[in-house]
């Protein structure tokens, strides 16, 4: 029985010319090259922008990977030459660690009393709560309209832990 070694790709159908001395190729456009994939039994066909999306999350960079689609289809429109593309990829990444970093810190300096979930609020222990009602609010619709949340209660009902399981849901 063969085994597999992971993924291999096959270069086929470039634009652009190899490189003398590294024997990598040289690839114009965006779009220009495909590669067949094998692993295993199987293949499959992944455009340069695959490779791209596939590599930027392989690299653990989500803020370029979200930037990515409109960055190319600005360079494929020639609206940015190839070092702003990769200039506003970088950005895009930079600004998102940024904006982490502070909720991060937000966070840490809430001094949140402790690590509370949605999973482990009893529902059983207070009937006159709407379950839906909590759970639409760990979605953060709130948030994003920019409104304010009020818990209103006696003590003992679950105030704080319903906003310290949203304060640990925040990304």
């Amino acid at each position: 029985m063969p085994r597999s070694f992971g993924i291999s790709f096959i270069p086929i159908g470039f634009s652009g010319s190899r490189h003398l001395h590294s024997g990598h190729p040289t690839i114009s456009g965006c779009g220009a090259a495909t590669y067949i994939g094998i692993c295993g039994a199987g293949s499959m066909t992944m455009t340069l922008r695959d490779r791209i999306r596939a590599k930027l999350a392989d690299l653990k960079l989500p803020g370029a990977l979200a930037a990515v689609d409109d960055v190319l289809a600005r360079a494929d429109g020639g609206g940015i030459s190839a070092a702003g593309a990769i200039n506003s990829l970088l950005d895009a990444q930079i600004e998102l660690r940024r904006r982490q970093r502070c909720l991060e810190s937000a966070k840490n300096s809430a001094r949140l009393p402790h690590n509370k979930t949605l999973a482990d609020f009893d529902f059983s222990m207070q009937p006159g709560i709407d379950r839906n009602q909590i759970m639409s609010l760990h979605e953060l619709d709130f948030v994003r309209r920019r409104e304010n949340l009020v818990l209103c209660g006696p003590p003992g009902v679950g105030k704080t832990h319903l906003c310290v399981s949203l304060a640990r849901w925040l990304r």
